[in-house]
């Protein structure tokens, strides 16, 4: 487990991209499994931005009748970045989950692009309302490097 004393996101991200990179099944998966969990990605990035993250949590029962893959990852992760949790212990949260989950092939690449999407999301929201400004510009922008290892990661460009 990662813990944030000893890690930076940086470490547990790369940490991910060296299991999606050397994982076999990955390459030999269909990749048309991840359009839905783009699709979601999508649409949490959109209802954040026009209505805000209230409306958001609000948003969770439909977000998981979508039935994208493995969209059970994020009604508790939406729910402690929209109550203000810590970006890094948010992350800590989230990689801790994706490795307790052992998650191989198209799995890990859907956790780990949600874990993106509410990341992208909550730095978004930081930027906008001018907390930790330069911060969140400097996330958002590691995010937008990392997101493109993923099928349709040019969501969070």
């Amino acid at each position: 487990m990662y813990m944030q004393s000893d890690w930076d996101m940086n470490d547990g991200i790369l940490h991910i991209l060296k299991k999606i990179k050397n994982d076999e099944e990955i390459r030999c998966q269909n990749k048309d499994e991840l359009i839905p969990v783009m699709k979601c990605i999508k649409k949490m990035c959109d209802i954040a931005k026009e209505e805000g993250l209230l409306v958001l949590e609000d948003s969770i029962e439909d977000i998981l009748a979508s039935n994208a893959p493995y969209v059970d990852f994020l009604p508790d992760k939406i729910l402690l970045m929209v109550d203000g949790t810590d970006e890094k212990l948010l992350l800590e949260v989230m990689l801790n989950d994706i490795l307790s989950r052992n998650a191989k092939g198209i799995e890990l690449v859907a956790l780990y692009a949600y874990m993106l999407g509410i990341y992208f999301i909550g730095e978004q929201f930081l930027l906008e309302i001018g907390i930790r400004r330069e911060e969140a510009k400097e996330a958002l922008e590691k995010i937008r490097e990392y997101a493109k290892v993923l099928p349709g990661g040019e969501i969070m460009q």
